[in-house]
């Protein structure tokens, strides 16, 4: 797919308050993202869209490939959104990158006023352009549509790149843990410490935050989608 090459007039950046916080998932869309920081904020619930509404962090997109997603959904109140910023290239095609990467999802505009930096010493240019991607639809999570562990490790690992606390933060501002469709699809789910480093740290968290005792293994997962 060719993308236009012309330059943006204003410092571009995205929020990302999943997948888009794990500093290598980012970078896979885009190889000039590489030493790019990933600035840890919060969007605050004061934040409304281009027609008003509020939301809050949920887990409500489906995913072409069979899972449910994070997103972000329509509430009369909003809540506090945990995540990061950072900057994208100058070229529309820097952007258009991204635009590709969240496809079913709609980019709109934040303003800078409800960005709040987790660190005092990190601020972006005032002029700066800040958007966020938004599930076009928003849906629960089905026996199709698991939440899959292997994705939730790569979301919290963003988090755990600057704190525990942050990554606790990031839990405990999105809803939806509750469901029963609930996949763990990690290699060797069994021994996960082959594959996922962090698998302690993440489980203690998510063990003190969420309904864990819904996770299934894969075998478990089959056996549970026969009864239904």
């Amino acid at each position: 797919m060719l993308f236009s090459s012309t330059l943006l007039a204003q410092d571009q950046y995205i929020f990302g308050y999943g997948s888009l916080m794990n500093t290598k998932s980012r970078n896979s869309s885009d190889e000039k993202m590489q030493g790019v920081p990933n600035i840890p904020v919060t969007l605050s619930r004061r934040f409304v869209d281009s027609q008003g509404d509020s939301y809050v962090r949920a887990w409500n997109y489906r995913a072409g490939s069979g899972f449910t997603a994070l997103g972000l959904r329509k509430v009369k109140h909003g809540q506090d959104i945990t995540g990061v910023i950072y900057q994208v290239g100058e070229s529309e095609s820097d952007m258009a990158n991204f635009d590709q990467r969240e496809e079913g999802y709609t980019r709109e505009k934040v303003s800078s006023e409800f960005i709040h930096f987790e660190n005092p010493q990190d601020y972006i240019p005032a002029d700066s352009q800040i958007w966020v991607y938004i599930p076009k639809e928003s849906s629960r999570p089905v026996a199709k549509y698991p939440l899959l562990q292997s994705y939730i490790d790569i979301c919290i690992s963003g988090a755990l790149e600057h704190s525990e606390e942050f990554a606790k933060k990031f839990i405990t501002t999105t809803e939806g843990w509750d469901t029963e469709y609930w996949l763990d699809d990690r290699l060797l789910a069994r021994r996960p410490w082959v594959y996922q480093k962090q698998y302690k740290q993440i489980h203690a968290i998510l063990k003190q935050h969420t309904f864990l005792k819904n996770r299934k293994f894969s075998e478990e997962y089959a056996v549970f989608l026969g009864d239904q």
